[in-house]
């Protein structure tokens, strides 16, 4: 069975963004500069259909250097692998803080436990728990390069955030963070080229080694659908709900940024 985040556990998330301040760029940071840009244009927690074509946009106009219409293997993975080999700024992370996120009890972390941990703290910071907003700091991957300059930042580029620090504590690529991956520092950003290069010969269905707009397009929206679902069963466990009216207020949802961000991994 696989573990769920419930989406109420991050209805907060789509309220206005109160002040927190963590580590980020003042200016907007573009997808080939730090490998992820942002897709919650409104920034309103949620992402919805024409954000995502919006997005791919965007991201297909910033990876076709030559702008001849078309992205290279080498064009999405210059872009995507940004920011790979970033040191984050030294954040001590005690066995105190691992039990608060080890949900279970068992002495490790999996991804579902950290991201749950991840944006419940953000969740409480967002009302003004202090507290909260240590451990929500505690909790993304924030670079030496933008430390010095603290800035608010919404839940999209918290969630992925939240989600490059897990990758970069995962050492052995294991789907776990143990005590000792845990209390690491510095934390380097890991590369996840085999992960990209799966993606785009995924994007590339003509096989023709090049993406065309409509190829990246088709991708980022098929992220979405698979998000949407997630989203959608854990809601259903939730509730235990399978009526006809859940069904179809579940196909109208836009769907929660931390589901988006951790693509397949629910």
């Amino acid at each position: 069975m696989k573990r769920l985040i419930h989406t109420t556990a991050v209805t907060a998330l789509a309220a206005a963004i109160p002040a927190m301040a963590v580590a980020q760029n003042a200016q907007p940071q573009e997808l080939c500069d730090v490998g992820f840009a942002k897709v919650d244009a409104n920034g309103d927690g949620a992402i919805q259909p024409r954000e995502v074509s919006q997005a791919a946009a965007d991201d297909f106009a910033a990876m076709d250097t030559d702008d001849n219409g078309a992205v290279t293997q080498a064009e999405f993975m210059d872009c995507k692998t940004a920011g790979a080999g970033e040191t984050m700024d030294e954040t001590e992370r005690t066995a105190a803080d691992l039990a608060a996120v080890d949900l279970d009890a068992d002495g490790e972390v999996t991804q579902q436990e950290f991201m749950q941990a991840g944006m419940d703290a953000y969740d409480r910071a967002m009302e003004g728990d202090e507290a909260a907003s240590d451990a929500a700091a505690r909790m993304i991957f924030a670079p030496l390069a933008i430390a010095q300059e603290p800035v608010q930042i919404g839940p999209d580029m918290y969630a992925m955030r939240n989600r490059v620090l897990f990758v970069a504590l995962d050492a052995d690529q294991s789907g776990t963070v143990t005590e000792d991956e845990w209390a690491q520092s510095p934390v380097v950003r890991r590369s996840v080229r085999e992960r990209l290069i799966e993606r785009f010969e995924q994007a590339d269905t003509d096989a023709s080694g090049e993406l065309s707009e409509e190829e990246y397009s088709e991708a980022r929206m098929e992220e979405y659908e698979a998000a949407k679902e997630d989203a959608a069963e854990a809601d259903g466990d939730a509730a235990g709900d399978e009526t006809a009216e859940a069904d179809e207020a579940e196909a109208e949802a836009d769907v929660p940024v931390v589901y988006y961000r951790y693509e397949n991994v629910m």
